[in-house]
């Protein structure tokens, strides 16, 4: 059986489950990633994991608070095109960039401790002019579009209110994801109680691995901005484990 960083587990030569979780990051992001044992997932694996499984039955399990929204769009992207029966299980957190693969699915199923939130997007840090500021306002206005858009089709929702569900970072539990069209399926049923409950739960350890990750995303994007050798690269990685990130 191939191991690849995301599980890939075979139930037989027809059915494949595929585990998408930890940060979604870019490509050139993937191998600090790893190199600091932190979970994660990017588009190239993903997309050679659905070539070598080409034309089977895929079952994408999905426990991700989102990251790079461009490497969740490569993703989407991915799945949209694959020749062959696709079904997302949503399985703790499916956030932000995340709900993008989910999505693209052929069905969504979500279990009832689950949850789903959308938002904008957002960058880490920005600076410069007021134009380029404005420039940054328009590129976020177009991507947020883009999502809404990968939304709509497959909820059926008018662009305007998934774009207001959005702005306010809406969080649905499984009845409420389902009532809106996000997902499919629920296998089971949990009290309403509970539920709220695990919701407010989900909520709180978003913000704290939100937190965790800018801290990564920052430290990651400054040295790549300053090693560009690949002895200095290797430099670098070092740099940053001293620092404790």
């Amino acid at each position: 059986m191939k191991k690849f960083n995301f599980l890939n587990i075979a139930i037989d030569e027809q059915e494949i489950d595929i585990y998408i979780s930890g940060d979604i990051v870019a490509d050139n992001e993937k191998e600090l990633y790893d190199y600091f044992g932190v979970e994660s997932t990017s588009p190239n694996e993903f997309k050679q994991l659905l070539q070598d499984n080409a034309g089977k039955n895929l079952t994408v399990h999905i426990n991700s608070r989102g990251g790079n929204i461009f490497a969740g769009v490569a993703m989407y992207n991915a799945l949209m095109d694959y020749k062959g029966n696709t079904t997302a299980v949503v399985e703790g957190i499916v956030a932000s960039a995340a709900t993008l693969p989910m999505v693209a699915c052929n069905k969504v199923r979500m279990m009832a401790s689950s949850v789903v939130m959308i938002h904008c997007s957002s960058v880490a840090w920005t600076a410069g002019n007021k134009q380029q500021l404005k420039q940054d306002i328009k590129t976020l206005e177009t991507i947020d579009d883009a999502m809404a858009n990968a939304y709509e089709l497959k909820t059926g929702l008018s662009h305007d209110k998934i774009l207001k569900m959005m702005a306010d970072e809406t969080w649905m539990d499984a009845k409420e994801a389902k009532r809106l069209g996000f997902v499919d399926e629920i296998p089971f049923e949990l009290p309403q109680d509970l539920v709220a409950s695990m919701v407010a739960s989900h909520k709180a350890i978003y913000a704290q691995l939100v937190d965790n990750s800018e801290k990564l995303n920052y430290n990651i994007k400054l040295i790549q901005q300053d090693y560009n050798t690949d002895f200095e690269y290797l430099k670098a990685k070092n740099t940053l484990k001293t620092i404790g990130v």
